[in-house]
């Protein structure tokens, strides 16, 4: 890669598919972001502290907000895709945050507080080391799932953009999904393990790619719920 990069691990990316962005976090790496598909990188992350990033994700109601985990610094936000950012929160008590996931749909806190009509609703949810936590859009504090179990390592999440009540998560146990904002889940797939990264095809949302942590990419053509290995 070119540009502004000082480290070669990244763990974590987030696409703007409206202004074709792709921002990259990880290791000593910090915020960078691209703009002609990951050839070039330009730093993006002015105002976190850490450069320890092991968590990305974009509110897909409103693509200017984006929201870092910096490892020992907590959750961090930003309002203008990512030219500044501002300190949320130190983010779930287990710190071994791995993944970050933004579902646009408005929850019941939205309802109450009568924001269910902005685009700043929904839910943050973090895979950890142990378990899956959440926290509204106002971040007034995390929850931890029963959904999953409470020893389950989460690597990856990637809420379906269509349906937005439906994520699916990769663990080292195989490939889970909810329909019902998180309150449950269902184990799709018992034969992927260690699945580390899942996105969702933004021309095609049906379509989805997961990779596991030896490299095997596969596919989804039904929102994940059979796979092919490619």
């Amino acid at each position: 890669v070119k540009g502004e990069v000082n480290a070669s691990d990244f763990m974590n990316f987030a696409y703007d598919s409206n202004t074709k962005t792709l921002f990259a976090g990880g290791r000593d790496l910090g915020v960078v972001k691209s703009t002609d598909n990951g050839i070039t990188w330009e730093k993006a992350d002015e105002g976190i502290n850490g450069k320890d990033i092991h968590a990305l994700a974009i509110n897909p109601l409103d693509t200017k907000l984006i929201y870092a985990f910096s490892v020992g610094m907590g959750v961090f936000g930003s309002k203008d895709a990512a030219k500044s950012w501002y300190r949320i929160d130190d983010g779930p008590i287990n710190p071994s945050v791995r993944s970050f996931g933004y579902m646009g749909t408005a929850s019941s806190m939205d309802r109450s507080m009568g924001t269910d009509k902005t685009t700043n609703i929904g839910y943050l949810w973090a895979g950890t080391g142990g378990g899956l936590y959440s926290s509204f859009a106002c971040f007034c504090g995390w929850t931890k799932t029963e959904g999953l179990s409470s020893n389950a390592t989460i690597y990856t999440l990637a809420p379906d953009p269509v349906n937005k009540s439906s994520m699916l998560a990769g663990t080292k146990d195989g490939i889970y999904k909810t329909t019902d904002e998180g309150k449950s889940f269902s184990q799709i797939n018992k034969e992927i393990k260690n699945v580390t990264a899942i996105t969702f095809y933004s021309e095609n949302p049906s379509m989805v790619y997961a990779a596991t942590e030896d490299g095997i990419l596969y596919q989804s053509s039904d929102t994940g719920n059979t796979w092919n290995k490619l």
